[in-house]
């Protein structure tokens, strides 16, 4: 396949790939689909009642919710996120999630620069 090949996908024939950290599954599935210098990923997370990892990332991030609810913390402050919100996460800021929904969530998010690897 060369590079012209990977610039059309269908999202109904793309894989889920689960997330491990450390080895383990964390609730976390995806569909990622790749540019030049950003990639695209639909995310979907089980409610857990839990707080995802702490992280930061050199990649300015764009998170669209696109059903179900959750809680995004950037640095010291606390987002409400539902269905058809969108927020931008700046890059190297420490962010974290914590579900609210019990079906869950399903979010769009967008990587600038592409981000390598699932998580």
């Amino acid at each position: 396949m060369n590079n012209i090949d990977k610039i059309y996908a269908k999202l109904s024939e793309m894989e889920w790939t689960d997330v491990a950290v450390n080895g383990r599954r964390v609730g976390v599935k995806v569909k990622n689909f790749e540019a030049e210098k950003a990639n695209l990923r639909l995310q979907e997370i089980e409610y857990t009642g839990k707080e995802s990892k702490a992280h930061q990332h050199i990649h300015e991030q764009i998170v669209v919710t696109i059903s179900g609810t959750m809680e995004m913390t950037i640095e010291d402050r606390i987002y409400y996120l539902e269905s058809g919100d969108m927020i931008a996460i700046p890059p190297n800021a420490i962010h974290f999630t914590k579900v609210t929904d019990p079906q869950g969530v399903k979010n769009l998010l967008i990587f600038v620069p592409k981000q390598e690897g699932v998580f």
